[in-house]
């Protein structure tokens, strides 16, 4: 491990004052390496980088814009390579390639997804409704909102006021 040297180096005195034996001193800086390299991983590599793009989101994505273009376009031959090696390997076994262009969410994860938008303020109320009412009106029948064809009272065009009128006193 990277760090350990680094550890012993720092503990080992530490340790020979309290009356701990070199041989115990090995198993404690890979643990102490480990911890800190973990720590630094999670809250440096991740906690905190997430936090700022969710903060700062237009500005941090305006400012690696073009280098990720950059980065992206210097590996694509590599990345192409790999990406076609795990799709002959995967039809090998006779199974089709998964898209990234196939994940969706579902109707509970959309609402989800609009409730905290709401709450976090990137959308009114306004839209939040609007969008739920998409979710509503697909569980409506037609016929709960149309008149059926066959139901349908209709008068010609060239109706007089009398004619429409008897045709509406009727019905």
């Amino acid at each position: 491990m990277v760090g350990e040297s680094t550890f012993e180096f720092i503990l080992h005195p530490m340790f020979a004052a309290i009356g701990i034996g070199p041989e115990y001193v090995h198993y404690f800086t890979i643990a102490g390496a480990f911890a800190l390299a973990t720590f630094f991983h999670v809250v440096v590599g991740e906690l905190a980088p997430k936090s700022v793009a969710i903060q700062k989101s237009e500005q941090i994505t305006l400012l690696f814009a073009k280098p990720i273009m950059i980065f992206y376009k210097i590996l694509f031959p590599f990345i192409w390579f790999l990406n076609g090696s795990a799709r002959v390997l995967i039809g090998i076994f006779g199974m089709k390639p998964a898209s990234e262009h196939e994940l969706s969410h579902t109707e509970e994860e959309l609402r989800l997804l609009l409730t905290e938008s709401f709450k976090s303020g990137e959308i009114n109320q306004n839209e939040l409704k609007y969008v739920n009412n998409v979710f509503e009106f697909d569980e409506r029948i037609a016929r709960e909102i149309m008149v059926p064809r066959t139901r349908i009272v209709a008068f010609e065009k060239a109706a007089t006021f009398e004619e429409i009128l008897n045709i509406v006193s009727v019905e």
